[in-house]
């Protein structure tokens, strides 16, 4: 089956121009409907290499980003935005390129795709155990505070079944936490 793509000039990023260029790509391959349903969760992964504001033409563009989830938001599904910075962390990257506030603005959803260990300070003694059972040593004690190294942790539960207070815990990740009801 061969694939199908839409190029639509957009002469600059005004609100309305992208909106209404995205619509067009989106209606020259049969509208938004037929790739998105009523109820859905739709995961948008805009490029966001590094936190750079939107001139600099690193990431895409919010503009562009926020036509889509409009987009989504008609059909009745709700758009998530999400994606794994090559350089700096998701919300730094998405504060800095202006999506952050557009994910907010339009009622989307972040979806870090790196945050799936957490820490509760609250119950942590600072044992070390959890540190020393870790294959990949992606947890480190810096200023009193655990700190988890998303870029090498693989989410092998070592940390938290070593944990004698609980404080660790492994969650479902973003994939399963995007298909749940």
């Amino acid at each position: 089956m061969p694939t199908e793509v839409s190029i639509v000039r957009c002469p600059d990023y005004d609100q309305k121009t992208v909106l209404s260029s995205v619509r067009r790509a989106a209606d020259l391959l049969g509208g938004i409907n037929a790739f998105v349903n009523p109820g859905e969760r739709v995961l948008l992964k805009p490029n966001l290499l590094k936190a750079r504001p939107p001139e600099a033409a690193v990431t895409t563009h919010p503009e562009v980003v926020r036509a889509v989830i409009r987009l989504v938001h008609e059909t009745g599904a709700q758009a998530m935005v999400g994606d794994s910075p090559g350089i700096g962390d998701l919300r730094r990257v998405c504060e800095r390129s202006g999506i952050l506030a557009v994910v907010e603005q339009e009622g989307a959803v972040l979806a870090d795709f790196d945050e799936a260990v957490t820490v509760n300070d609250h119950t942590c003694i600072r044992c070390g155990i959890c540190q020393s059972h870790c294959p990949q040593k992606a947890i480190a004690d810096l200023d009193n505070k655990l700190v988890i190294n998303y870029r090498n942790c693989i989410r092998c539960f070592c940390c938290q079944e070593f944990c004698p207070s609980g404080a660790i815990t492994v969650g479902r990740g973003w994939m399963l936490n995007l298909t749940r009801s």
